[in-house]
């Protein structure tokens, strides 16, 4: 109890002493969430010694905390307190600030009042100084209109004295005065009678001028015509003066032409005239540098000129076709000078960056006159190809002469409609190509009538045994035939591809035949697919090769139908009581020979067909889709030959009226070697026949429970020869 008094008297003279306690502790740890005092008083009060020692300790350590709660508390009081009077100061200083508020408010409304009174009195004032100025301003004008309109016919004199007096270079001051004279006037009466006035004195003013203009573009003299320039400026005709450039210098152009047309060379007279184009046009461009002149104007005269020519110069180059033999070869050098001379203009055109020219325009004018003569080269080719065909004429030939002209042929027409499709490209740009489709359409149509004249000679040379060096002429003209349709399939892709990469839009030649324009767009819009689809479809060419490949098979089939024709089962049931074995029956004659005749087959065969070329391989093809397998083609040809063999022997079976006992053995037994025969040959055996077979060896009594699951028309057909009862 003493130790607490001695405590509290120590502690409270600490307060009144504001004593600092050493050493200072940290008070930061008391703040924190996870502070444990228990903890704390424990690590902090490890306290080694008696219990008196730990007393004395703790009650240190208590000490020291009390103090520290007065600092606190005392720190605490302190802040309370100037906050307080803080508090007081502010409300004090915002009573002033809100009554000063007041007072500027009241100011505000007083001056925003006055100010109205001054807005409507400003608005009245204004509205009459508008009212008066706009009064005024009429009153000038009418006094300045006045004035103009006296001086009007004073103008209008003087400057009709200087056109009497031919005063050229004073004329346009006094047009510009008497212009802004005018514009003076505007609103006052009698201004239609001032334009006409002005428009008759500006037309006047021209014609006294446009002489001495055209002169002086006659003998070039730039210095002189650029003095009388701003003569048409001030006129407002300043675009005449490019228009008396090109009238004068076509005219001059046009004279050349005519002196220069009675040489007799047609391609001489071309090429001399766009040289002197050229010439006029490079010595031009210098000129209108140094006068100011569009750039442009020069080819412009150019464009003018041959357009103005096109009659003349269609008219020389179709008496040129007429008179001369080598008409591709005048056509061609024709195109190659027109060509040239476009190329030398855009080349000038690109250099002096002329932009203001479309291109159709010059190829219209360079190529227009050309327009007729494209027309006319399509009979040309026309004429070209038949003669072509005439010479190639092989119908009176011996056979193997004419397989041999037809692949000589193929060669000689790839050649020339090569060199065709190239002469359209060249002399009229892919126009002309729909019409020289048309020539190739005859051109095919006539040459495979070669080749159908051909089968039919091949036809007539058959003779009763098989002569395998016709057989190697019909696979050699099918050959040929091959080549000739992969030949059209190559012009047709070069076709589409000239009609693709040619735009009927840019044709030079549209706009002189416009007429015949939407037929050749259509066509070379469209050209992407086969140009001869509708006269060498699928259908047609297997129309064109068919023949000869079923020729060939007819050849080798002809000995097997002719053996089959030997085919004979007597209906005679004389020695029917006897009841023979199988083994006692042998295949027939002509079935063995049918049999031997199909084994030598291959023989002959392979080295015919062992590696074909390109050309017959796509004739097969297209004669038969097993040709497309990946198999020999010897092999499928001989397959098919046994395919019409075995419909051949079915064909004579059903042609059998009636059958005995041992007629059907027999049967069985002959279609058992047939059987044998296509096993040795690795082909396979028609189930109809096998089924056949099973049909004539049934007994009669098992003939209707065998038959079941069968061709019903077949079990039919067999109880018919058999002449079995139906039950």
């Amino acid at each position: 109890m003493g130790a607490s008094l001695a405590w509290t008297k120590t502690n409270k003279n600490a307060v009144g002493r504001r004593v600092d306690v050493s050493p200072k502790m940290d008070l930061s740890l008391f703040s924190d969430d996870s502070f444990d005092a228990l903890k704390w008083i424990n690590t902090h009060s490890h306290i080694e010694g008696d219990i008196a020692t730990k007393k004395a300790t703790v009650s240190a350590q208590v000490s020291k905390l009390q103090v520290y709660v007065e600092q606190i508390n005392f720190a605490l009081e302190k802040s309370s307190i100037q906050g307080t009077n803080t508090m007081l100061v502010a409300l004090n200083d915002m009573n002033s600030i809100q009554r000063e508020i007041n007072s500027l408010m009241g100011t505000i409304k007083q001056v925003q009042h006055e100010i109205g009174h001054v807005h409507r009195d400003s608005g009245t004032y204004l509205s009459n100084l508008e009212r008066l100025e706009s009064v005024f301003q009429k009153l000038q004008a009418a006094k300045h209109g006045m004035q103009e309109s006296d001086g009007w016919r004073k103008l209008t004199g003087e400057l009709d004295e200087l056109l009497e007096q031919n005063e050229i270079h004073q004329l346009s001051g006094k047009f510009g005065t008497l212009k802004t004279s005018m514009l003076a006037q505007t609103g006052l009466p009698g201004q239609a009678d001032r334009e006409v006035q002005l428009e008759y004195f500006t037309n006047r003013i021209e014609a006294a001028v446009s002489p001495l203009i055209i002169q002086f573009i006659q003998q070039a003299d730039a210095e002189n015509y650029s003095k009388h320039v701003y003569i048409f400026e001030s006129i407002g005709r300043l675009a005449q003066l490019a228009q008396y450039y090109r009238k004068v210098h076509r005219n001059i152009l046009v004279d050349k032409w005519v002196k220069n047309v009675e040489s007799d060379s047609i391609c001489e007279i071309l090429s001399n005239f766009y040289d002197c184009l050229l010439n006029f046009v490079h010595q031009q461009l210098k000129w209108c540098s140094q006068v100011g002149m569009d750039s442009s104007q020069p080819i412009e005269v150019v464009i003018e000129t041959l357009i103005y020519l096109q009659s003349s110069r269609e008219t020389i180059v179709e008496k040129g076709v007429r008179k001369f033999t080598e008409k591709f070869e005048l056509l061609s050098d024709i195109s190659n000078i027109n060509k040239k001379f476009e190329t030398a203009v855009e080349k000038i055109i690109k250099d002096q960056r002329i932009n203001s020219l479309k291109q159709e325009e010059l190829s219209g004018a360079i190529y227009g006159y050309f327009a007729t003569s494209v027309v006319q080269y399509l009979p040309i080719e026309s004429d070209d190809s038949k003669k072509l065909l005439k010479e190639l004429q092989v119908s009176n030939a011996e056979i193997a002469e004419t397989v041999r002209s037809l692949a000589n042929g193929n060669v000689k027409l790839a050649k020339w409609a090569e060199k065709a499709l190239s002469r359209c490209a060249h002399v009229s740009q892919n126009y002309s190509l729909p019409q020289l489709v048309k020539v190739f359409q005859d051109m095919i149509v006539s040459w495979v009538e070669n080749f159908v004249l051909a089968q039919k000679k091949l036809i007539t040379c058959r003779t009763e045994q098989l002569d395998w060096n016709l057989i190697q002429l019909n696979i050699n003209l099918l050959q040929h035939l091959g080549d000739f349709m992969g030949n059209i399939q190559l012009l047709s892709e070069n076709i589409a591809k000239s009609a693709k990469d040619c735009d009927p839009t840019k044709s030079v030649y549209c706009s002189q035949l416009s007429s015949k324009q939407d037929k050749r767009s259509k066509f070379l819009i469209s050209s992407e697919e086969d140009i001869f689809n509708e006269l060498f479809s699928e259908e047609n060419k297997i129309v064109a090769m068919r023949p000869t490949h079923d020729s060939i098979m007819k050849f080798i089939l002809y000995a097997i139908e002719k053996h089959f024709n030997g085919m004979r089962f007597s209906a005679n049931k004389e020695g029917e009581g006897f009841n023979l074995p199988d083994y006692s029956y042998a295949p027939q004659e002509y079935i063995t020979q049918i049999g031997q005749y199909l084994l030598t087959l291959p023989q002959h065969l392979e080295p015919l067909l062992l590696s074909p070329s390109p050309s017959l391989k796509f004739a097969l093809q297209s004669c038969d889709d097993a040709y497309s397998k990946d198999k020999f083609c010897a092999d499928v040809l001989l397959a098919l030959i046994v395919e019409e063999t075995t419909a051949f022997y079915q064909e004579s079976i059903d042609n059998i009226q009636s059958l005995t006992a041992a007629g059907s053995k027999q049967l069985a037994v002959d279609i058992e070697y047939f059987g044998n025969v296509l096993e040795e040959m690795s082909l396979p055996f028609n189930a109809t026949l096998q089924q056949t077979v099973v049909l004539l060896r049934t007994p009669l009594e098992q003939y209707n429970t065998v038959g079941t699951g069968y061709n019903a028309r077949l079990v039919a057909k067999i109880r018919q020869k058999r002449n079995i009862v139906s039950s």
